[in-house]
């Protein structure tokens, strides 16, 4: 899977460096995940993966300085990416940090053309889409725990909907 995410990010990276009209931009991938259920199994090794084939990936333990302000540096970072790797895994949903860097994803590849590619690790594209399953349980229990007005509420169902839709690549363990 590794050999796939690597050759995709290379073929995207080669066909925006063609592009000279584009300021330059400071990574090759941005990668988004929920720490907890994908870290250790996945995404570090998607991460060393990518680094060791030469592709320069923000991930948010690696890049933000000591000082920066999380949220202003994340957000800057999409901005400042070619392509977006978002894996959305069982607990993504949970996470508010997550759900605000997938809403500035989902605008930047809109409004900019960042190039967004989901892996849907350990669930399925359509409980993304749907927010069901164990996906949308933690969706919800995201939305029971913090407080929000109801336009950003209806933005990440949007965004979930938006990105659950992307032809991606999907892992199952089962």
């Amino acid at each position: 899977m590794h050999v796939l995410l690597q050759a995709t990010a290379r073929d995207i990276i080669r066909r925006e460096s063609s592009n000279k009209t584009d300021q330059p931009k400071m990574y090759d991938v941005f990668l988004s995940f929920g720490g907890e259920d994908s870290r250790a199994k996945f995404v570090s090794h998607l991460y060393a993966s990518l680094q060791n084939a030469g592709i320069h990936v923000f991930r948010d333990d690696d890049e933000i300085q000591r000082g920066d302000q999380i949220s202003i540096s994340l957000l800057r970072s999409i901005g400042q990416s070619r392509i977006s790797i978002v894996v959305l895994s069982t607990n993504y949903a949970n996470s508010r940090w997550c759900m605000l860097e997938l809403e500035k994803i989902m605008e930047i590849g809109r409004i900019q053309g960042l190039v967004v590619v989901p892996v849907f690790y350990e669930v399925d594209p359509s409980e993304v889409r749907r927010q069901e399953g164990q996906f949308g349980k933690a969706f919800e229990n995201l939305m029971s725990r913090i407080s929000m007005d109801e336009s950003t509420k209806s933005n990440w169902r949007r965004e979930l909907f938006d990105i659950g839709g992307i032809a991606g690549f999907v892992l199952n363990n089962s």
